[in-house]
């Protein structure tokens, strides 16, 4: 189950950041990453960008490897019909 959550975790982290980044980019230096532009795209940016380092993606990673080399890929995920 941990390791379930330890790749959700990496996988939301990663996924937002990079979604974010895209909006910072189209959004240029005025609108994208300004303190006061009306949607705090700054702030979000700053933020999804510390989770991968309060709790270390890479630490995540090597310890889900780790798990899947010793229990097998199989377990990694939820079957679909389980969500």
């Amino acid at each position: 189950f941990q390791t379930r959550l330890d790749t959700l975790k990496v996988v939301c982290s990663e996924l937002t950041l990079s979604a974010v980044d895209r909006l910072v980019q189209l959004g240029g230096a005025m609108n994208g990453y300004q303190r006061d532009a009306p949607v705090p795209l700054e702030r979000h940016f700053r933020d999804l960008r510390s989770a991968s380092l309060n709790y270390s993606n890479d630490r995540l990673l090597g310890a889900i490897g780790t798990h899947v080399l010793l229990e097998g890929a199989g377990r990694l995920f939820l079957p679909v019909d389980d969500l």
